[in-house]
């Protein structure tokens, strides 16, 4: 009768110390900082715009490359990543320092805002008024608020007068002449 032998416990503990040894060298690769963005690594960008981000770590030169620059594309000055919006849709911005640490800006690309105001949003006083200023598109402008009861809103050449009647929040909608190009803003009423 032929006999198997067994491992003894000395082998067998040194074969999980040779593990743990070789699983802990594999772990120094992974403990590597993936590079970080500031304000975020998800943006949206109107096409035309540009957007900067901070690169958060790793070290410099770093280098961009767009996944699609029929969508975005990029450039790095120093430690600042700019995006511009080519066309519509999304791209992911793939960013590397000097030791090969990486990271990923996913970005959307909206369509552009035909009309242009001097401010995205505005804050009133009830029986207040604030001024809008309006670009792009062709004059005369026509504008309406979604929410009558508490803002209203009279445009005169390039300039939009919105007046508070009440609290709360609203969007005032501008077309121009063509009524093909339009915008809007908030107006918050306070």
């Amino acid at each position: 009768m032929k006999r198997i032998s067994r491992p003894s416990l000395v082998t067998c503990l040194s074969l999980i110390v040779m593990a743990l040894a070789f699983t802990s060298c594999d772990n120094d690769d992974n403990d590597k900082i993936d590079l970080t963005f500031s304000p975020s690594n998800k943006v949206e960008v109107a096409v035309g715009e540009n957007i900067a981000l901070t690169v958060n770590g790793g070290a410099a030169p770093y280098l961009a490359q767009s996944s699609d620059t029929k969508i975005a594309t990029t450039t790095v000055d120093k430690s600042t990543i700019t995006i511009k919006g080519v066309a519509k849709g999304t791209a992911t911005i793939v960013v590397m320092d000097k030791d090969k640490k990486s990271g990923k800006i996913a970005v959307a690309v909206k369509d552009a805002a035909t009309l242009h105001f001097d401010k995205n949003s505005v804050e009133v006083d009830a029986t207040k008024e604030a001024i809008i200023s309006v670009t792009g598109g062709t004059a005369p402008y026509a504008a309406a608020p979604k929410d009558a009861d508490i803002a209203s809103v009279t445009v005169k050449d390039y300039s939009i007068t919105v007046k508070g009647l009440k609290a709360g929040t609203t969007t005032i909608t501008v077309t121009d002449k063509e009524k093909k190009n339009s915008g809007t803003f908030t107006v918050k009423v306070k």
